[in-house]
């Protein structure tokens, strides 16, 4: 039996995408940064502890879901540990990085588009992304859009429920998180190398995207204030995969 590691195990994706590759058959082991649970407690801006967990626990494959918003230590120090790590023990790595790594002038962007990030963290996450590559040139680095669950459980989600206006001028290209994890799981397996968008089938703003987590939760989609985004803010980082079939749009996904 394969073993695979998701690091974050116990956040939105991580925790989905880990519950998928146990229904695949792998051994999965998970980390947490704090809190309780059954995850392996790791600090990944600590490079020694993350090196020591991987040559401890040996995993075939490691996907890196774990990131903290505003937190570049762990978004970029963190990546660069856990790809170091991956590179020693030779573990298939899987990067999970994000459409923010552009800057929203040039959609829709395809896998040979070049980052050109606009806020903080999408200059983390592209600085992530860079060391990703030095460090571990077979890695897979998957950039997502907007992931949603069923039912408050990702940020989207919540602001929609806390009754936060939602950006009509941003688009973006949303997927299920059930979708992305299986997707995720299965790029384990493969022998695909480099960066991979996995994007959803439907292209919508954040305030169409709103009223339709609204509608299908009960909500009136009415009650979805409009908002325009202050600048600078990438406003349109649609993806578009030449390398992998699109995923479910939302337009099917959010069906009420």
């Amino acid at each position: 039996m394969k073993s695979m590691l998701v690091t974050g195990a116990s956040g939105f994706v991580g925790g989905v995408t880990a519950a998928a590759a146990a229904a695949a058959g792998f051994a999965v082991h998970g980390t947490r940064l704090s809190g309780s649970g059954h995850w392996e407690r790791l600090d990944l801006t600590r490079d020694d502890a993350t090196l020591a967990l991987v040559t401890r626990l040996a995993p075939d494959v490691i996907v890196h879901t774990a990131a903290r918003y505003g937190d570049d230590g762990v978004i970029v120090q963190g990546s660069a540990a856990v790809a170091a790590a991956a590179s020693r023990t030779g573990a298939r790595l899987v990067h999970v990085s994000t459409d923010a790594v552009f800057g929203g002038d040039r959609a829709p962007y395809d896998e040979s588009a070049s980052p050109a990030p606009i806020t903080p963290y999408g200059r983390a996450k592209a600085a992530a992304e860079e060391a990703v590559t030095r460090l571990c040139p077979d890695a897979v680095i998957v950039r997502i859009s907007l992931v949603i669950g069923d039912g408050g459980a990702s940020p989207h989600e919540r602001l929609v429920h806390d009754g936060i206006p939602c950006f009509e001028d941003v688009l973006r290209t949303p997927v299920h998180v059930t979708d992305l994890a299986a997707a995720l799981v299965e790029l384990a397996g493969s022998g695909l190398t480099g960066v991979v968008h996995l994007a959803g089938a439907d292209d919508m703003s954040r305030l169409e995207l709103g009223r339709l987590i609204a509608a299908r939760d009960g909500l009136d989609p009415a009650s979805v204030c409009s908002a325009r985004a202050a600048q600078p803010y990438p406003l349109d980082t649609r993806l578009r995969s030449t390398r992998w079939p699109a995923l479910r749009g939302a337009r099917e996904f959010l069906k009420p």
